[in-house]
């Protein structure tokens, strides 16, 4: 299929249009949660929370949040994890090593299956603690001690996640109070096969990822691959090229003069 526009035909030849037609889609970063309860995916907000992002790749991708629990969760608002990993044995969970904290950047609405960044009553204070948003918390969480930074949204599992906020909450004592829990009685003590585990955090490939270098793009039509059996369009009446004219013209004058001599 080619386009209809022969300005767009000729930008994209040049390559000129390239990076603006990719900028939207590489922009989008995606992250894969795999928890005890299953895979949520998470797209990144990079261009509307940049310092947000960063700081929450940073820790993907240095891999701290693999293992680490969903230690909070207040049935219809959040479900807050990426903070404490298990403790040894009955002990209580432990908190993760951070980093500087990050600048809040407020702007886009802390609605339902939206993710944001937790954080104290200090405005930037956030670090490796992020909540979901279980429904459309806007008019307070966009607004309360100038407002939460949403930095991503989910885009599968949020069945997940609203199975996480199904279960059972106990209160295990201080940042514990509304531990969501997996076990079928009150705990005597922690126990690590009754937690919501982050297995591992991984960024997803990019879907902006470039055309295999196998499969040959035409220049004029950067849509529609060229054939690879048939890479040249073989149009019977292309017009020649000014070597193969000048080889028929001069054939024609001999074939003239030999005509006039027969004569």
């Amino acid at each position: 299929m080619r386009s209809s526009i022969p300005a767009l035909q000729t930008a994209v030849a040049a390559g000129l249009l390239i990076p603006g037609l990719l900028s939207a889609e590489a922009a989008a970063s995606s992250v894969l949660l795999d928890t005890s309860l299953g895979n949520i995916v998470i797209e990144l907000f990079e261009e509307e929370a940049p310092l947000t992002v960063e700081n929450f790749l940073g820790y993907v991708e240095r891999g701290d949040y693999d293992g680490t629990i969903f230690h909070r969760s207040v049935p219809g608002i959040v479900v807050q994890g990426g903070g404490f990993v298990p403790g040894e044995g009955f002990n209580a969970p432990v908190a993760v090593p951070t980093l500087d904290p990050v600048l809040n950047e407020p702007g886009i609405s802390n609605t339902r299956g939206t993710v944001a960044l937790a954080r104290s009553a200090e405005v930037d204070s956030g670090t490796n603690q992020f909540f979901f948003n279980l429904a459309d918390n806007s008019e307070d969480l966009d607004n309360q001690n100038e407002g939460f930074t949403v930095f991503a949204e989910v885009t599968e599992g949020q069945d997940i996640v609203d199975a996480i906020a199904a279960l059972d909450i106990v209160n295990g004592g201080g940042a514990f109070s509304e531990l969501p829990f997996l076990g079928d009685t009150t705990p005597g003590a922690f126990d690590e096969v009754d937690f919501v585990v982050i297995n591992s955090a991984s960024v997803l490939a990019d879907p902006a990822d470039p055309v295999d270098p196998v499969d040959p793009v035409d220049p004029i039509d950067p849509v529609d691959p060229i054939d690879p059996v048939d890479p040249v369009d073989a149009d019977p009446t292309a017009v020649p090229s000014p070597s193969a004219l000048a080889a028929g013209l001069l054939g024609l004058g001999a074939l003239a003069a030999r005509r006039r001599r027969d004569r």
